[in-house]
């Protein structure tokens, strides 16, 4: 693991802080049998992570692949998903389907950007907690300025646990991590501080927004289920 402390805590703090919790996947989207946004996205390692289509991603599948839904073989094996995580136990949300063309050692085509961010995620937020090789981290949503009483618990924050350790003193801190995916846990890789302690987070628990199905239409054969 590797640390880079930021240590000009001034001028970083006098900026807005844009919080974020996005990655890059690839695999093969597997719709549910009674839903077709919801299923689970098969990786290349054998990992199937519950997963639901974002909003206009569905229809934007259904245009490029008419009938996908129906049609388990249609979607590529080794697209490049950004998805939105979430953990205990990893899911995905997805939000973009980025390459079609395969992502392994035999195409040259494969752009260098796009091989570096695969499996890569990128956090934004305050770490709440560093115990036991786990650390929390409180990822706001940076449309929380809405002031509408109507979107009070729509914009709660949301906690995303990883693997990996932090100093101390980074409980409170907004730190900026770079996380690796293995199989079905986030693994911390690089971490920065970007801006010295906010306080303790305040956490609503709201009610889960998304039930995944457990039951999925076809799986590769010898794919882990998360």
């Amino acid at each position: 693991m590797e640390l880079k402390i930021e240590t000009n805590q001034a001028q970083r703090s006098s900026k807005a802080i844009t919080y974020q919790a996005i990655g890059w996947v690839t695999g093969n989207y597997q719709p549910s049998a009674d839903n077709p946004d919801c299923g689970v996205l098969v990786t290349q390692d054998g990992v199937a992570v519950p997963a639901q289509l974002k909003g206009r991603l569905h229809h934007q599948l259904n245009k490029k692949f008419p009938n996908y839904s129906t049609k388990l073989d249609l979607l590529p094996e080794d697209a490049l998903w950004t998805v939105y995580p979430s953990t205990k136990p990893l899911s995905f949300l997805l939000v973009n389907i980025n390459k079609l063309e395969s992502t392994g050692s035999s195409e040259p085509n494969l752009k260098k950007d796009n091989q570096r961010k695969v499996n890569g995620f990128r956090l934004v937020g305050q770490i709440e907690s560093v115990a036991n090789g786990k650390i929390t981290i409180v990822i706001r949503r940076n449309d929380q300025r809405r002031k509408r009483k109507k979107h009070g618990l729509k914009y709660q924050p949301f906690v995303l646990q990883i693997v990996g350790s932090l100093p101390v003193e980074a409980v409170g801190q907004i730190w900026e991590l770079e996380v690796k995916r293995q199989k079905a846990k986030l693994v911390l890789a690089k971490g920065c501080c970007v801006r010295d302690a906010l306080g303790k987070p305040k956490l609503i628990e709201p009610k889960p927004e998304i039930e995944f199905p457990v039951e999925v239409r076809s799986i590769k054969n010898g794919a882990e289920a998360v």
